[in-house]
């Protein structure tokens, strides 16, 4: 493994296994997914870090593998966390409200709006067609607008002394 591959792997794994645990909150295997999609990447290494993209590659590999392996194995949001900026609560609500989009607005909504890439560069990664991605990051963030307000203002109403 060359010393670029290391800092592309350094730089990279935390926001990539953060991403796909936002994409299909209850699976346990996505470590896996990310361990194997770097381990795909770093197979093709000389050829992707040439590219125009690497990081896109990376994604696109690791979206495609969480999609092709078996359903989620079911598990309890409250044993999910995270070490991100926000909140823990946060954590909890936007998962929820994830989990209630199907796999491709989730995943679509995850490379968008977390990530901050383009829809055409989702659509890329997810291998449809831009309008596609477009019509799926609509209706996501149709679903997520409502489940978030509803959520947030619940979960900070609870945490309120009353």
């Amino acid at each position: 493994m060359t010393e670029d591959f290391s800092d592309f792997y350094q730089e990279h794994y935390t926001r990539l296994v953060a991403s796909l645990s936002f994409a299909a909150p209850r699976r346990r295997d996505i470590e896996d997914v990310a361990q194997e999609a770097f381990a795909r990447v770093c197979a093709r290494w000389s050829r992707v870090r040439g590219g125009s993209n690497p990081p896109g590659y990376l994604y696109r590999v690791a979206f495609r593998l969480l999609f092709r392996r078996a359903p989620p194995q079911p598990t309890t949001v409250s044993t999910l966390s995270i070490d991100y900026e926000d909140s823990p609560i946060t954590n909890v609500v936007v998962r929820n409200a994830l989990e209630l989009l199907p796999a491709k607005q989730r995943a679509v909504a995850v490379l968008c709006l977390y990530l901050e890439l383009q829809p055409n560069e989702a659509a890329q990664i997810m291998r449809v067609r831009p309008s596609t991605a477009r019509v799926h990051l609509h209706r996501a963030r149709q679903t997520l607008a409502a489940a978030l307000v509803d959520d947030l203002d619940e979960a900070l109403t609870r945490r309120e002394p009353g």
